[in-house]
């Protein structure tokens, strides 16, 4: 059977285990979202820098082709398209550019390179010949055999359009701008065009396959989960995702490019981001190693310190079930202030008690058993008076001599025997008083081990009263954690509405510098917030352990203080077994003092009739039958007094053995 102490310890330890290792799973947890939502941010941010760098780079494009189709040459028509080409040769130099074209509003083009070609399908030439400047997307140029961008924007006369002014580029350019966007050791950067083609990546092999998953897939359907994602990207929306390629867990952050089909996204490995989780782990280990050794210290001591009370109080408690009253109990045991205090006290109570009405118990057992063999031996005296009267009628037969001697001896006899059946009477009637103090004593004890019991009981009741005020304040903090929680609902919307107003300030440019720099303010403060409700719901967390921890301790004990409410019973029990048995004593005290006063109206009645045998001597030889038969009557009272007595005896010897069972 194990120890309570065994029990409190596995149990409270095993609760303490479960606690923190539940806590260190959620800190897990919370850190590896923490890292991911700090990646995540990170990363949007990267991106939208991205995009605003792609997108500067074409509007400036776009711009110096504006430009140079301001100047005059252009709509010189005595100057022929070479002439024109010559003096847009700083221009093309400049600006890289692999060539410029010049196109009729029929869609006929003559390049710088002496190339020409009908473009009148083109989207960049739909764009500009509508008045719009434009950068297309890019594609695999058949003439020069490379991924190339063309800018195209409108030649005007007089605000009327006249022709197109074309610029082709090595995509390159965009593409080298994608590249230098990296994160961490793994984190890099691609974009997709409307239909899912790469158009820029740090793989330049599947820029120039133009390579497109929505196609692969079909053949690859572990992409899938990219594809999904990528059809987020063409479709125009800001977001992120995880997905995993070639065995690779990766995250993805997207957005797309103002003024064009594009989307950039920057995918870095999972594994980079949650690099910083082991450390945390190992930290989490060796601290909540830590605190379970100090909550096995703790959980030890208080264990010791109950146990060591329960032990006290048994020590004093198995010598009674034992039926030794002697052991005494210390003053300063008997000063404890708890509960097991008050169990000593009463114990001590019970041992005082039960010991003086033992002690009474044998005192009278003694008497009674005095009593008995005085009685016993008046019944030898009355048996042999019964013989002395049977050979004094005999007598009485052979001579009137012989039967006056007789009963003058008869008489003599009697007058003794009379002495001592009241004498016996007298003695009955102490043992019979004797009894029923022995009983009132039983009955007394066995109240007060009722007492006892309702002691217990309102003990239990008011564990249970602190039981529930735990219950109560684990409600509270259950209230206060989703308080908190809504803190930190509000400070993440603060955090995002700051992040697009620092977004919105990049875009508004210089102007928007005051307004970014409190964005970042309200930003930080969101932060603040957060974390502080964090810390918050952390320290509740701890709280409502502690808590529950308290609750099963509380549980605990109530169950220790019913078992000693069994104990108590038990001993009522033992009580109840006493009184029984003084109970079976009585009636038979009540037979023996009956069986006295018979004896004692027996006797009045022989002397009546030895008065008679004296007036009616002469008489004596008719009436010696009757004598006779009175005597024999006397013999079979004498022997009936004897089996009393005997029986008085015997039944006062068990009690005494009974009692003698117990020391005191």
């Amino acid at each position: 059977m194990k120890s309570i102490k065994t029990k409190l310890l596995v149990l409270v330890l095993s609760l303490v285990a479960c606690v923190i290792l539940g806590i260190s799973a959620i800190a897990v947890i919370t850190a590896s979202n923490s890292l991911l939502d700090t990646a995540e941010v990170t990363m949007e941010s990267m991106v939208t820098q991205g995009v605003h760098v792609v997108s500067s780079r074409l509007e400036w494009q776009k711009s110096v082709l504006e430009t140079i189709a301001t100047n005059d040459y252009w709509l010189d028509d005595t100057l022929s398209l070479e002439q024109k080409f010559i003096k847009s040769q700083k221009y093309i130099s400049n600006n890289k550019y692999i060539k410029l074209g010049y196109s009729d509003l029929r869609g006929n083009i003559q390049f710088s390179n002496g190339t020409s070609g009908e473009i009148s399908d083109r989207d960049y030439f739909i764009k500009a010949a509508e008045g719009e400047t434009y950068g297309s997307t890019p594609f695999m140029s058949r003439t020069e055999g490379i991924m190339v961008v063309v800018y195209s924007t409108p030649v005007k006369r007089n605000g009327t359009i006249v022709g197109v002014l074309t610029a082709t580029k090595d995509s390159a350019e965009i593409s080298n701008i994608v590249n230098d966007i990296t994160f961490g050791e793994t984190g890099k950067a691609f974009m997709l065009e409307g239909t899912g083609i790469k158009i820029a990546h740090y793989d330049n092999e599947l820029i120039q396959n133009q390579d497109n998953d929505l196609v692969n897939v079909e053949e690859d359907p572990s992409l899938k989960e990219l594809v999904k994602l990528e059809e987020r990207m063409i479709s125009g929306e800001v977001g992120s995702g995880s997905y995993t390629y070639k065995g690779q867990e990766k995250f993805l952050v997207f957005s797309p490019v103002d003024g064009t089909n594009w989307s950039l996204a920057v995918a870095v490995e999972k594994s980079e981001l949650l690099s910083e989780l082991n450390e945390l782990i190992l930290r989490i280990v060796v601290t909540s190693s830590i605190f379970l050794i100090i909550a096995f210290v703790l959980v030890v001591f208080i264990t010791n310190s109950i146990i060591r009370r329960i032990k006290l109080a048994i020590r004093y408690i198995e010598p009674v079930a034992s039926g030794d009253f002697s052991v005494p109990i210390s003053e300063k045991h008997l000063m404890i202030k708890d509960e097991i205090g008050q169990m000593i006290k009463a114990i001590h109570t019970m041992q005082q008690s039960v010991k003086s009405m033992l002690k009474l118990v044998t005192s009278n057992s003694a008497e009674i058993d005095a009593d008995a063999q005085s009685l016993s031996a008046v019944s030898e005296e009355l048996s042999a008076a019964s013989n002395v009267m049977s050979n004094s009628i005999q007598e009485v037969a052979r001579g009137t001599v012989s039967q006056s001697e007789s009963l003058a001896t008869v008489t003599e006899s009697l007058s003794v025997f009379a002495g001592n059946i009241n004498q016996i009477a007298k003695d009955v009637e102490s043992i019979d008083t004797n009894a029923k103090e022995i009983r009132q004593l039983s009955n007394n004890s066995n109240e007060k081990i009722h007492s006892l019991a309702d002691s217990v009981v309102a003990t239990n009741s008011s564990f249970q009263r602190f039981e529930k005020g735990m219950e109560s304040l684990g409600a509270n903090l259950d209230k206060i954690n989703e308080i908190t929680n809504l803190i930190n609902s509000i400070s993440e919307q603060t955090n995002l509405l700051s992040l697009n107003a620092a977004i919105e300030a990049a875009r508004a440019g210089e102007s928007g510098k005051g307004f970014a720099v409190v964005a970042d303010e309200i930003r930080k403060l969101a932060e603040q917030s957060r974390e502080s409700s964090v810390n918050i719901s952390a320290l509740i967390a701890d709280i409502q352990g502690e808590n529950t921890t308290m609750i099963t301790a509380t549980d605990m004990i109530s169950k220790e203080i019913t078992q000693q409410t069994d104990i108590i019973h038990e001993t009522l029990d033992s009580f109840q077994i006493i009184v029984k048995a003084v109970e079976e004593v009585l009636p038979k005290i009540d037979t023996v003092n009956n069986a006295t006063y018979k004896i004692n109206q027996e006797k009045d009645e022989i002397l009546s009739r030895v008065e008679d045998l004296s007036a009616i001597s002469q008489e004596t030889s008719a009436a010696s039958e009757e004598i006779t038969a009175s005597t024999e009557e006397i013999a079979s009272s004498s022997e009936d007094v004897a089996n009393s007595a005997a029986n008085l005896g015997l039944r006062t010897k068990e009690m005494l053995m009974e009692v003698e069972k117990f020391k005191l």
